[in-house]
């Protein structure tokens, strides 16, 4: 769990939910992930919004609002998505319960991707 200024916070896969974050506007991001790869457009997706949730110099339209990224890509996973790997399970069902629990979907799907 990072937070990234007063009103933004990014949890990434596996991170636990915590109660105070059902006042959050959340925001999912699903869409493309090819591990491994240099573009990395969750982290793209995440500077705007510290741009335009910035107290200071972002939006104003935003300052008293406090938005949660759920970020599902991992830096590194056991490559083998079956259903007896324990670390492939404990993460989609991470996935799951996130978009469950997400007011809003952020889907991107590069044309390169081998991943959708």
């Amino acid at each position: 769990m990072q937070q990234i200024n007063e009103n933004l916070l990014v949890v990434n896969a596996g991170d636990p939910w915590e109660e105070a974050m059902n006042d959050y506007l959340k925001i999912y991001l699903g869409g493309s992930i090819d591990l491994g790869e240099k573009y990395n457009w969750q982290n793209k997706f995440i500077a705007g919004m510290t741009k335009l949730t910035d107290p200071q110099a972002g939006d104003p339209r935003y300052n008293d609002k406090k938005f949660l990224i759920m970020n599902p890509r991992v830096a590194v996973m056991n490559p083998s998505p079956t259903l007896d790997n324990p670390e492939y399970i404990n993460k989609m069902r991470w996935e799951f319960d996130m978009l469950k629990k997400a007011d809003a979907v952020f889907c991107n799907f590069s044309k390169k991707s081998t991943v959708p």
